[in-house]
């Protein structure tokens, strides 16, 4: 079995995080209760809860240093019945990670993130309201053969 990549590790690290400040319930046998705010990684998941989506995306590696920054995207979708909701969750998530810094992440260090911005992405077809917070994240990654 291929071990989980320094990305992979990342933000399985980020989704404990935010599990472990209430913010929702990250879940590696996919369980969850209805009034449970699910995390899941990559992509939106066919349940009727509210959501957190993590999503990484690099922006700039130095070819000889470890240290590197990137793009955590946020995608959150509220409930139905709140409007408001998606708006709360946004805010327990930017309480837990904008000015985070030093926070181990598997193989990597999260060094520093801040939240870039918040968009509102208007409602899916559940009448779910929705909106993405983009955090800029410096990151420490774990040595290569071609960046000791």
């Amino acid at each position: 079995m291929t071990p989980d990549s320094p990305v992979s590790q990342l933000i399985t690290a980020i989704a404990e995080l935010l599990d472990a400040a209430g913010v929702g319930v990250w879940s590696t046998t996919g369980t969850y209760s209805p009034d449970d705010v699910v995390i899941f990684r990559g992509t939106e998941r066919p349940v009727d809860n509210a959501q957190i989506i993590l999503n990484w995306v690099d922006t700039d590696q130095h070819p000889e240093i470890t240290q590197g920054t990137g793009i955590l995207q946020v995608a959150m979708k509220g409930t139905a019945s709140n409007p408001g909701s998606v708006d709360d969750i946004g805010y327990a998530v930017f309480a837990a990670l904008h000015g985070l810094t030093d926070q181990p992440a598997g193989s990597a260090v999260i060094v520093q993130c801040l939240r870039r911005n918040s968009v509102p992405m208007g409602q899916d077809d559940k009448l779910r309201k929705e909106r993405a917070d983009q955090f800029d994240v410096d990151v420490e990654w774990s040595p290569t053969s071609h960046r000791p």
